[in-house]
């Protein structure tokens, strides 16, 4: 599987459907925790069905699961937060030469979301169109949640995805040691660290350029849940209403992760959103 060393010293593992060099390419984000594992069913969906006209890319953010320091590098030095992530991104696309006017089409799932808003922001001339699921710019994170993570991770952690997966996923014991798993082919640190940033991002509302985006007449849609006990839907959509050029997508009875897993609802969106 291919590796790309990124800013000198970081190792990012990405698995790349590669269209031709004139293809846009979609771009899938994973959320906190998380790895390109969340994102394979999207990413296996849209190469079966689509992989004729775009470039697919799925990676691991730094020091989740696969990506992780070049050799001999063992102390974290960098500043972690969606602004690092947004650009290790771009650096990748860069990289892969994956960038061109206009020619980004962006799918974040959670904290996916804000990196999406974020690189966005930061390089709009860059961007095609953006598909948001089961996220927002602004999300409410208690205090006692970060400082139970640090405290006692392992129960805290269970916890979270027990609101996070299904209930018949959490009472099947093998489903719910699955999700687990998952969750700690990271380092405890950087998931606490991922929950932090997303507490923090965009408070003070610098972060995400709504108004440039709106300039831009980027389109974005963006897919909820209201069974997502994570995520608000007051929160979604507020951020709806915070650009101008968006279609709002109810998918119901699923779960914050679960939503990425697959149906016919999310197949018909993702066709929606990418023949639009």
């Amino acid at each position: 599987m291919p590796f790309i060393t990124i800013q000198k010293e970081l190792e990012i593992f990405y698995i790349l459907h590669e269209k031709n060099e004139h293809a846009k390419t979609i771009v899938l984000v994973h959320g906190a925790g998380g790895n390109h594992l969340s994102m394979l069913y999207i990413f296996n969906y849209i190469k079966r069905k689509w992989g004729d006209f775009f470039n697919i890319i799925i990676f691991d953010l730094p020091f989740h699961y696969k990506s992780t320091y070049a050799k001999n590098t063992n102390v974290i030095n960098k500043k972690i937060d969606i602004n690092f992530y947004s650009l290790v991104l771009h650096e990748l696309l860069l990289k892969l030469r994956l960038l061109s006017d206009a020619n980004i089409i962006m799918i974040g799932h959670s904290m996916g979301v804000q990196i999406c808003l974020r690189l966005s922001s930061l390089f709009t001339e860059n961007i095609n169109k953006i598909m948001l699921i089961a996220g927002c710019d602004n999300v409410q994170i208690k205090d006692s949640f970060i400082l139970s993570l640090h405290n006692n991770y392992d129960r805290t952690i269970k916890l979270f995805l027990k609101d996070a997966y299904s209930n018949e996923t959490y009472y099947d014991k093998v489903k719910f040691k699955n999700a687990t798993d998952d969750i700690n082919r990271t380092n405890y640190k950087i998931v606490i660290n991922d929950f932090v940033s997303v507490k923090y991002f965009n408070k003070s509302g610098k972060e995400v350029n709504f108004s440039n985006l709106n300039k831009k007449n980027i389109y974005f849609n963006i897919v909820y849940s209201e069974q997502d006990k994570i995520i608000n839907p007051d929160c979604v959509l507020a951020l709806k209403n915070k650009l101008s050029f968006t279609k709002l997508n109810l998918i119901e009875n699923k779960s914050h992760i679960e939503i990425i897993f697959g149906g016919r609802k999310l197949n018909n969106f993702i066709d929606e959103f990418l023949e639009h």
